[in-house]
């Protein structure tokens, strides 16, 4: 839950798409751990039920759509 709950304070700070690779160093991650930050993003979707579609895939990273 902590990381789930750090990803979306990243990006209710910031406007716009965010790297995975500043996500993965804001949470603490090693460069080469994409696959649990998309765990992460994965489980914070399902975590906010219907609003889980506001956070979108971009080809630099994630955003928080709205």
């Amino acid at each position: 839950v902590y990381k789930e709950f750090a990803l979306l304070e990243c990006r209710v700070r910031g406007a716009g798409p965010v790297s995975r690779e500043a996500l993965l160093s804001e949470l603490g991650y090693e460069t080469g751990q994409v696959n649990a930050l998309a765990q992460a993003v994965h489980r914070l979707r399902r975590d906010l039920g219907p609003e889980g579609t506001r956070v979108s895939t971009t080809p630099e990273g994630y955003e928080v759509l709205g």
